[in-house]
């Protein structure tokens, strides 16, 4: 892009400044109207008002800002007759007011940047930093909603619990415990599909949403996750010290029509037949089981 002349002829005086790019037009009385079609990222937001200067590295705020008030400029009827030191006022008034109107952009998107940092922390758990009750709650409600609106829509529910956590807390500390914590919300993720929504529930309770996977699947990634803990070593303390855990697993599945919250409780149910009947095993609602009173009997113990 070129700056134009400051003057074609003693009668047609044109803004020194004024920025032509490919889409500006000269009209017969020498009128120069320009379209601004460029994008300027401003405080993370696109504006496109405003007619970038194209240079190596990138857009010049300033002379972006230039050229919107030139343009601005352009439009005003019968500038070309204005003295110099007048155009010059009035491109310093207009320059003034869009920069008032950026700082209060700025401002703006400050403030809904803030409110968005906020709305994540308030559904994020601090300890391990995946989502926490509150947003699987949200999460629930939309998939009440995907049920209900889709014949194929399924999902499945996954409830997680660490087995004898207490035991951790009580042998090495509280430490200790959130330490295993975040070890194992991290294999919860790495043994998950991207589009797997893995929750703290509470404690050492874990949630996990499947979208699109019927029981069968459900119970296979049920089965990866509780081997997954079973063999994993959990470090305890910053010498290395690790020790074993083990995770019970419940699963449950709502097809169209479903109620996610009647799901939730038959997938607790299905753990709390887990966890007493021996823990450090899947159990799927509706399917039969087999109980070993033996573990049964160590369960109670």
């Amino acid at each position: 892009m070129k700056k134009i002349s400051e003057s074609d002829g003693a009668n047609n005086k044109r803004p020194s400044a004024l920025i032509k790019g490919p889409d500006c037009q000269t009209k017969e009385n020498g009128s120069i109207i320009c379209t601004p079609v460029e994008y300027v990222k401003i405080g993370g937001a696109l504006n496109p008002a405003l007619m970038g200067v194209e240079q190596e590295g990138g857009y010049s705020m300033t002379d972006a800002l230039q050229a919107r008030v030139d343009h601005m400029l352009s439009q005003v009827v019968g500038i070309e007759h204005m003295p110099q030191d007048v155009v010059d006022s009035l491109r310093r008034i207009f320059l003034e007011g869009i920069e008032s109107v950026l700082d209060k952009n700025d401002k703006i998107i400050a403030l809904a940047e803030e409110a968005e940092n906020n709305e994540r922390d308030a559904l994020t758990d601090a300890l391990t930093n995946m989502p926490n009750r509150q947003a699987y709650n949200k999460a629930v409600a939309e998939y009440d909603n995907l049920l209900d609106s889709h014949e194929n829509a399924q999902v499945s529910f996954l409830m997680l619990d660490i087995d004898h956590f207490k035991k951790v807390n009580d042998t090495h500390g509280h430490h200790s415990g959130d330490l295993v914590l975040q070890q194992f919300a991290d294999i919860l993720k790495s043994v998950t599909r991207e589009d797997v929504q893995v929750f703290r529930f509470g404690g050492e309770e874990f949630a996990v949403l499947l979208p699109r996977v019927d029981t069968g699947i459900a119970k296979k990634i049920a089965e990866r996750i509780r081997s997954a803990v079973e063999q994993y070593d959990f470090a305890i303390n910053k010498e290395g010290d690790a020790i074993k855990c083990t995770c019970s697993v419940g699963v449950a599945m709502a097809s169209h029509g479903g109620n996610v919250v009647d799901t939730q409780q038959m997938a607790d149910e299905s753990l709390y037949k887990a966890k007493h009947s021996g823990r450090n095993r899947v159990m799927v609602f509706g399917e039969a089981q087999v109980i070993n009173f033996a573990d049964l009997q160590r369960a109670r113990g």
